[in-house]
């Protein structure tokens, strides 16, 4: 087996040949801007900006053409194996691997040594973007601009392609300086196997320019394996995840009614959903816990055979406005699974779960309740509040229904069981005006409490940003909400109950304000400083005077 040296620097910007670039011109080792968000890596003895050369050349195949397709592992070994297809015309095949530290590159005999063989190496680059979540999203917006720009103008701008080479360069190849290259070919049916099997799969940050693999070794095999699906992803970044999450890499395997379709949130709900801790670990709860299950409905078991140990019940808590049913809606979005929201009061009674028979033109009719839908059909049910109901009644009607012999009596006498797919979450408000906690009988039925607290300053400015406000407002109101509420909390003022009536939606509340012509003042005034006021005039007042007078103008 033969073994070649390669430097990297060298393969970047001492090749001499002109390179064909996107719209058909000639380019030759010509200079680029600073870069992107990667820059910042470059070390402080280099001069000038990177040069532009093989990276391009390979960003031209993979935008031109789609010669260029990419799998990546789904493990934390950032394998990655590209096949081409077409070369000057010709159909031709070329398999790369590059292993865990970036360095050895392995490709076929048929690939001649220069531009090419930065291929693998790029490729590598790209599923390290895909941990981060900054750079994976500047390189994306890139490439879909130099995409679309290529195909209404049949041209691109030489300026965005610069910028992919510079970045390329100084977050990738300066720390790689030498790679290895084996003339040994990847097998064909290697790929093919791997790709079945869900070890492989296609790069995230391709998916914009590339929907699905074109790739004719893969011809027959672009299912994966069940199995396969419901790991993919799990075991990379959180980010990851979460793309793997949108693209709908996540949906659970199992046929839904009709009826139940009209209950599953559109994917285009976590385009607005910041993710929480919260989410990733009941993401991974629900599809391992329904995976198992899942796999003894396959084997024609029903009821308590097909639930076993596998069944889910969770509480959600936390202050309001924190996410707590968004997260919910979000979790059906990504697994794609209905999800049933149920008001919980201090009036909810039994037939709110069991189902109840009532006067429909002049004639007795039972009528199915939302709960008994998603119970016996199976889905994911939200108790909105549910410590809210007296402790007699939420325990007389779900007992025995959330925990084996998961028995539910439909319309109190019939008896009903719980669908092996149905999940069932409690979400509680901590700390307000008329919250209690719910007995420790139902409590113990429930295996999980996730505590849902403010997002971090970044998630938290993100969720204002996801409703389309623009940054510079978003980050003054949640400057101002964090003043407050360290204004309520300082030992002078020792008012942090109040807290609980600054939320969240009141900073939502206050960007709507000023988006419909209120000052920034005025807006705080409307919302969070009038939340403080249902409680306590004065000291809202007093807020109004200390904080929100004294913040910097803003311009709108």
């Amino acid at each position: 087996m033969s073994e070649i040296k390669k430097n990297l620097t060298d393969l970047l910007f001492n090749g001499k040949t002109p390179i064909k670039l996107l719209g058909g011109k000639n380019v030759t080792a010509k200079t680029g801007p600073a870069g992107l968000g990667l820059s910042p890596l470059r070390p402080s003895s280099a001069k000038g900006a990177a040069k532009f050369n093989g990276a391009a050349f390979v960003l031209d195949r993979i935008i031109v053409d789609t010669a260029v397709n990419a799998l990546e592992s789904i493990v934390p070994v950032p394998t990655v194996t590209y096949v081409e297809e077409l070369r000057d015309g010709k159909n031709e095949r070329m398999f790369y691997t590059v292993d865990e530290d970036g360095a050895n590159a392995t490709f076929d005999t048929s690939c001649p040594e220069g531009f090419e063989a930065l291929v693998p190496v790029v490729m590598f680059a790209m599923s390290q973007a895909n941990a981060d979540k900054a750079v994976r999203q500047e390189l994306r917006d890139l490439f879909i601009k130099i995409r679309d720009d290529y195909a209404s103008k049949g041209i691109a701008d030489i300026s965005d392609v610069l910028q992919f080479c510079d970045s390329f360069y100084y977050g990738f190849a300066v720390k790689n300086e030498e790679i290895l290259v084996f003339e040994e070919a990847v097998s064909a049916e290697t790929i093919k196997a791997t790709y079945t099997s869900g070890i492989l799969e296609v790069m995230d940050i391709l998916e914009p320019i590339v929907a699905k693999p074109a790739l004719t070794v893969l011809d027959g095999v672009a299912v994966r394996k069940a199995n396969a699906k419901k790991t993919a992803g799990t075991t990379g970044s959180t980010s990851s995840v979460f793309e793997a999450c949108k693209a709908g890499e996540h949906t659970l395997a199992y046929e839904w009614s009709e009826s139940q379709v009209d209950n599953i949130p559109a994917k285009e709900f976590l385009d607005d959903f910041v993710p929480s801790e919260a989410f990733y670990s009941l993401l991974k709860k629900i599809e391992l816990r329904l995976g198992h299950v899942l796999e003894r409905m396959d084997l024609g078991k029903e009821g308590l055979q097909a639930i076993g140990k596998d069944y889910i019940n969770s509480f959600v808590i936390g202050k309001p406005g924190t996410g707590k049913t968004t997260m919910a809606y979000a979790l059906g979005a990504a697994l794609r699974m209905p999800v049933y929201s149920i008001p919980i009061t201090k009036n909810t009674e039994e037939d709110t779960f069991q189902g109840m028979t009532k006067v429909v033109n002049g004639t007795f009719k039972y009528v199915a309740t939302d709960f008994l839908e998603a119970y016996t059909h199976g889905g994911i049910i939200v108790l909105e509040e549910v410590n809210l109901a007296d402790p007699s009644v939420i325990m007389g009607a779900l007992g025995q229904a959330v925990e084996a012999p998961f028995m539910l009596q439909q319309d109190g006498y019939k008896k009903v069981r719980r669908h092996p797919l149905c999940v069932i979450m409690g979400t509680m408000n901590i700390g307000t005006y008329g919250a209690k906690g719910v007995s420790q009988a139902f409590s113990s039925r429930f295996k999980q409490t996730y505590t849902l607290n403010d997002p971090k300053a970044e998630d938290f400015i993100g969720i204002l940003q996801s409703q389309g406000h623009a940054a510079k407002r978003c980050k003054w109101v949640y400057d101002a909400y964090t003043k407050i509420n360290n204004f309520l909390k300082s030992p002078e003022i020792s008012r942090e109950e109040i807290c609980l009536n600054v939320t969240l939606r009141g900073c939502l509340g206050a960007l709507e304000c000023m988006e419909e012509g209120d000052t920034p003042q005025q807006a705080l005034y409307n919302t969070l400083i009038g939340k403080i006021a249902e409680v306590d005039l004065e000291l809202a007042e007093d807020v109004y005077k200390s904080i929100v007078k004294s913040l910097p103008n803003l311009t709108l």
